[in-house]
């Protein structure tokens, strides 16, 4: 998708922002913005891209963004409204060495796994609370709070959702043929996808856009589209427990049941019927 430059606004002299979305769908381009985001998704699911990894979003989910790292949440249409609550920060906005004091040794860490992304599972009933509170408190309670929330997350598990750890930022005009590619996916991901059609689409030779994507994303094309078909069928598995494995695999694109087991398994680490019994 295009990479938008997205400018986060705030007053002046604002080094610390509290952003709450509510509506049918969250902000659907890629884009990247120079603050760290760390959000916490009250109502919703759907499909997140961070960098070059494609993974699911559900409610619940804690999810943090380092600065400049692309990223996208694709609201599933059939979710119903979506709602997060965001809070925007630079690693300096408060002084250069304000999270290298000695007081903040246990939070310093967690800016080397923002760089990659990460998200935290599902139901961490003490930080959900505490990103609840955070529309009804005054300013000093808010910074307090918020420092709160980083010591909270340095102190839970986190998966790791970007590959690599961000460290370009693509052109406008890089940004637009990524768009074009990985648009076409998420609409197309159930069909069977040509190679040629996508870069046919882009103005591009097969091979061209083959390195481009595999330059852009440090992996294959065909990679990128297993990831996203993958993630769907969690979506589908979770939200449609009473689909058959066979059933899920059609829906997700794939005409055959072993390439579909194969896969999940190498991306999920688990096989999809081991997935699908956590939902029964």
């Amino acid at each position: 998708m295009k990479v938008y430059p997205f400018h986060i606004t705030k007053q002046p002299e604002q080094n610390l922002l509290l952003q709450h979305d509510k509506g049918i769908a969250f902000y659907d381009k890629l884009h990247q913005h120079e603050e760290i985001q760390l959000s916490f998704v009250v109502k919703g699911n759907g499909t997140l891209i961070v960098g070059n990894s494609v993974h699911t979003y559900q409610a619940e989910d804690i999810i943090g963004i380092g600065g400049q790292l692309p990223h996208v949440f694709k609201s599933s249409v059939s979710a119903g409204e979506s709602e997060m609550i965001s809070m925007f920060f630079t690693r300096d906005a408060f002084g250069g060495s304000f999270f290298e004091q000695r007081e903040m040794k246990i939070i310093y860490p967690l800016f080397s796994l923002l760089s990659y992304g990460f998200k935290l599972p599902t139901g961490q009933t003490p930080l959900r609370a505490m990103f609840l509170k955070l529309n009804d408190t005054d300013t000093f309670s808010f910074f307090i709070q918020f420092l709160e929330i980083l010591r909270a997350i340095s102190q839970e598990k986190k998966q790791q959702l970007n590959t690599l750890a961000n460290n370009q930022q693509l052109t406008y005009k890089q940004g637009d043929r990524l768009q074009l590619a990985i648009d076409f996916v998420l609409q197309h991901y159930h069909e069977d996808i040509e190679l040629k059609k996508v870069a046919n689409r882009m103005h591009m030779s097969v091979s061209a856009f083959c390195r481009f994507f595999k330059q852009r994303t440090n992996k294959t094309f065909f990679q990128f589209v297993n990831e996203v078909r993958v993630a769907q069928a969690c979506q589908y598995m979770a939200r449609h427990p009473e689909l058959s494995v066979s059933e899920v695999a059609i829906k997700s694109g794939y005409q055959s049941i072993s390439n579909f087991n194969k896969y999940f398994l190498k991306h999920k680490g688990i096989p999809p019927t081991g997935f699908k019994k956590k939902f029964l």
